[in-house]
């Protein structure tokens, strides 16, 4: 059933509000709620802002607390018509999807394709929106819509969890290790080559903001999916079973899922989950004990990681799905996975880590690693046979990489009740208006101001977009950022690094001229 207030708001297409679209494949109670702070950190920017959500998740065509409106499919409206725009290649657009859904293992056929593709550009059209919000936009109906979106002249971001608990990164030039958050870590460390105790004059600030963090994720056994509640009990059997009892190195190995980003694009290693996992068995040394954590949103069955172990000779260990986080890190104290956010939770839990594949955190002498898999054996035997302060000292780093990641460009996808100790950090959902809006908060009568921001959407791609900036308006602080920049193009880094360094700075200059007029 329509309800006709929602149909009366969008319906025009001289909307003069200030609109934001965000295009979502899952709408569950969490992601509702946070939706609605997220409309409300607008709306203190701008009272007449609207945000206005769909997807596959999107079911009915209604209002959410006046705030958010929910645009279902336009199916009765759209069957007779098809979509065409001068601006794409139709065909390949769609066969791109097509190839898309396959790698996601998803039914997704030429026909639906074509309604949907209709469905975004009505949207549009109707809702003329400031920019569009896609979470996750490697997924199949995401590439559809930020094809269309930029045909229009219109801004995609792409909003994503992080392997962080409950924080996501809201970024228009990629997901994950493609940030510009990612970028600046890697800047920010390289100006801080020794970030362990005691910590240098300034660093502080971020562990205490770190620790904030890792207490409340604690207090709530906060983490990205559901856990078994079978925990302890599961724990306590392997306790008791004599291998583990009587092996020299327990090491647990986090389970993933095939079907994502994290898979396709930071995974250079392995085609599979299962595959990196019968390697590292392979790799390990005699007197190993592997605890292997099966992901709960896994499709593998358990028994086909059980057997992978039951081959291995000169290994033993069980895979389970009945373990949490929390009882899983308490059998051992190392930890490998692929790129999992559980390798993230193990660093706060004081763990010795080793990455397979890339995260956020790569490159920053936070994860042990390898530089390929053929060298895997010697790198996990280094791993194992490293000094406790060594990893001790990694800890420290990930806990100051943590609170500088925090403080400069993470969301809270959970409603934490952040203090910092510092009024500015008590919201981070007014980061993430302003991320959006490219601006401080200001008063609505100023919105009508000749050189607001807000004035022109095109004029809104402001460095607020590069999660390097922090989010003060003081020029000082961009020339601070500004000198991380020109530190790192002053030394011998990779292209890649120089070219993320490069378009960053580009950013800070452009974001200074426009603070100054």
């Amino acid at each position: 059933m329509v309800n006709s207030s929602a149909q009366n708001v969008i319906l025009r297409s001289d909307n003069p509000e200030l609109c934001l679209y965000a295009f979502v494949p899952i709408l569950r109670d969490a992601e509702i709620k946070f939706w609605l702070r997220s409309s409300s950190a607008l709306r203190a920017h701008n009272a007449s802002s609207r945000l206005f959500l769909s997807g596959t998740a999107v079911q009915s065509f209604d209002i959410i607390d006046q705030c958010i409106f929910l645009l279902p499919s336009l199916k009765k409206s759209l069957e007779e018509q098809h979509f065409n725009c001068d601006k794409i290649d139709v065909n390949n657009l769609f066969c791109r999807v097509l190839d898309q859904a396959r790698l996601w293992g998803e039914a997704y056929s030429l026909g639906e394709i074509r309604r949907d593709a209709s469905t975004i550009a009505c949207h549009l059209s109707l809702v003329n929106p400031f920019a569009v919000l896609i979470w996750n936009w490697h997924r199949p109906e995401g590439m559809l819509a930020r094809a269309i979106a930029e045909s229009m002249g219109i801004e995609c971001w792409d909003i994503e969890r992080t392997p962080w608990p409950g924080m996501l990164t809201l970024d228009k030039s990629g997901q994950l290790s493609e940030t510009n958050l990612a970028a600046s870590l890697r800047i920010f460390s390289n100006r801080h080559p020794k970030l362990q105790s005691p910590l240098e004059n300034g660093l502080q600030q971020y562990i205490d903001r770190a620790d904030e963090y890792i207490s409340i994720t604690r207090s709530k056994t906060l983490t990205w999916w559901q856990q078994p509640c079978s925990g302890i009990s599961s724990a306590t059997e392997i306790q008791q079973i004599d291998d583990y009892a009587n092996s020299k190195y327990k090491i647990l190995f986090a389970g993933q899922v095939d079907n994502d980003v994290q898979n396709f694009l930071f995974n250079p290693h392995f085609e599979s989950n299962i595959q990196a996992f019968t390697a590292v068995l392979n790799s390990l040394p005699e007197d190993s004990f592997v605890v292997g954590k099966h992901h709960p949103m896994s499709r593998i069955p358990v028994t086909a990681y059980q057997h992978a172990i039951d081959n291995a000779n000169h290994v033993t260990g069980i895979w389970t799905e009945k373990l949490d986080v929390v009882s899983s890190l308490s059998l051992v104290e190392h930890v490998i996975a692929v790129n999992s956010s559980f390798l993230f939770e193990a660093l706060f839990a004081g763990k010795s880590c080793f990455e397979l594949g890339t995260t956020m955190l790569s490159g920053l002498d936070v994860f042990f690693d390898c530089a390929n898999h053929v060298d895997l054996k010697s790198a996990i035997s280094d791993w194992l046979s490293s000094p406790l302060s060594d990893y001790k000292k990694r800890v420290v780093r990930s806990r100051v990489l943590t609170g500088y990641a925090l403080s400069h460009g993470l969301l809270s996808f959970e409603d934490f009740g952040f203090t910092f100790k510092e009024s500015d950090c008590k919201s981070f959902m007014v980061k993430w208006a302003d991320q959006v809006l490219g601006c401080k908060a200001q008063p609505y009568d100023n919105l009508q101001s000749e050189n607001h921001p807000l004035n022109s959407r095109m004029s809104s791609n402001s460095i607020a977009v590069k999660g390097l900036i922090n989010y003060s308006s003081a020029i000082s602080s961009l020339g601070h950022e500004l000198s991380l920049v020109r530190h790192e193009l002053s030394l011998a880094r990779s292209p890649g690094v120089k070219k993320a360094a490069k378009t960053l700075l580009v950013s800070i200059l452009k974001s200074i001229k426009r603070r100054i007029h």
